[in-house]
């Protein structure tokens, strides 16, 4: 039986035979589901906060290498965020997967997704930095001179390039410019947003790559994978050092796994063995690490996605699930956002009051006092942030899609009236 082509955002007409992937809703498949995927919310809060503490660690002069056990692993930060990326492959193709929009609608409302809160947090960076610097030259007790040095010749590179900072960060493309060229653009003045260029630039290939993982010549989905593994290999051997990876090749790999992930998942969902998933992963996930530590976010995420295919009914689901989808943690996985991009501003605001007025307070209270001041400014100031200007940036985003959809559909229709009157003549 012959089944009618159906329209592709990216590919127009989809092939004959060839059926869209069934609908899916993050909300409402996690409400009928035992809210297995609302627990992605609450992996994100953690994720937020492990990136607060490792920065704050930094910022108290602990290294890593004068670490052990947990102490050590959060100070890994790029730990946290490359599973930051892993979990937006997953999301972003889940919503490609969820509903039909053309590329302009999808871009329009990921553009007003990060933009807004972005954009307002990076030009208050920038005097911010000021106080950054002085805290830099007025904490020696704590940073080694070494460190110093480095942070300060970074800032000031921030400000000799400020003309070239501006307009890139304006176009979320400062993740994307080589470290020969301008130095640091990446991080400049707002170090956490080299992760907004970096999601940006997958926001712009995203429906590309799920209209060629989702077609039926088995071609294009080979094509889409030679493409990823050009691009890493490409950014492994050959393409010119970006500072913190920020060029999407350079972690083009997470974005991938987690958009196999959710294919994966679709498919395997149904299929919720007793107590199974959770000890099958976990045991995969220890092999990986003991493998090598770079491989700890994969297998963080291979214990999660064991988690969640867990049936709600399983001990592991039992005992996993609440951790993440209990309701504070799912709150700040709602703001998650706001707590990452402000909690860098908050960490050089509440360190220059610590400096002023405790200097000769040891390193251990020293960041005991920064951590917990931290983390209460920023869940406040976050959750200001998510209200005032995320909210209402990401309804923004759908008010302009909207339009833009009802545009599309009055063309379409004008464009039907002029065939028909066409064809009576």
């Amino acid at each position: 039986m012959e089944t009618v082509p159906q329209q592709h955002p990216v590919l127009g007409k989809r092939p004959i035979g060839v059926e869209r992937p069934g609908k899916v809703n993050l909300s409402n498949w996690a409400a009928t589901d035992s809210n297995r995927l609302n627990a992605i919310e609450g992996l994100r809060g953690y994720l937020a906060l492990w990136v607060l503490v490792c920065h704050v660690l930094w910022a108290s002069g602990l290294q890593a290498n004068a670490l052990s056990g947990l102490p050590k692993l959060l100070r890994m930060g790029e730990y946290a965020v490359d599973l930051f990326i892993i979990v937006s492959g997953f999301v972003i193709f889940l919503s490609l997967d969820s509903r039909s929009v053309s590329y302009k609608q999808f871009i329009v409302r990921r553009f007003f997704r990060l933009f807004p809160l972005f954009i307002i947090l990076f030009a208050i960076a920038i005097p911010i930095s000021r106080l950054s610097l002085w805290n830099v030259v007025h904490a020696t007790q704590y940073l080694g001179s070494s460190q110093v040095q480095f942070l300060t010749d970074t800032m000031e590179m921030w400000w000799e390039n400020i003309h070239w900072n501006i307009p890139l960060h304006l176009l979320m493309v400062h993740g994307a410019i080589p470290e020969f060229l301008i130095a640091d653009a990446p991080g400049a003045f707002l170090v956490p947003a080299w992760s907004v260029s970096l999601e940006w630039q997958f926001y712009l290939i995203a429906p590309f790559a799920y209209a060629l993982a989702i077609s039926s010549k088995q071609s294009s989905r080979l094509a889409l994978c030679g493409i990823c593994l050009l691009l890493i290999l490409g950014a492994r051997y050959a393409f010119p050092t970006v500072q913190y990876g920020a060029a999407l090749p350079f972690h083009v790999e997470y974005f991938f796994l987690g958009g196999a992930s959710y294919f994966l998942y679709k498919r395997w969902s149904a299929y919720r063995l007793h107590n199974v998933w959770f000890s099958v992963t976990g045991s995969a996930a220890v092999v990986l690490i003991l493998v090598t530590r770079s491989l700890i976010p994969v297998g963080l995420w291979i214990v999660f996605m064991g988690a969640i295919l867990e049936r709600s009914t399983s001990l592991a689901s039992r005992v996993v699930s609440p951790f993440f989808t209990n309701a504070l943690n799912l709150y700040l996985g709602r703001i998650s956002y706001s707590i990452y991009l402000t909690h860098i501003l908050i960490i050089v605001v509440m360190q220059h009051f610590l400096l002023v007025c405790a200097p000769q307070l040891t390193k251990g209270w020293h960041f005991m006092l920064l951590l917990s001041s931290t983390c209460v400014v920023t869940i406040a100031v976050s959750a200001m942030s998510y209200r005032f200007i995320e909210a209402p940036g990401i309804e923004w985003g759908r008010i302009v899609a909207r339009e833009l959809a009802q545009r599309r559909a009055g063309r379409a229709d004008a464009d039907r009236d002029i065939a028909s009157q066409a064809a009576l003549r």
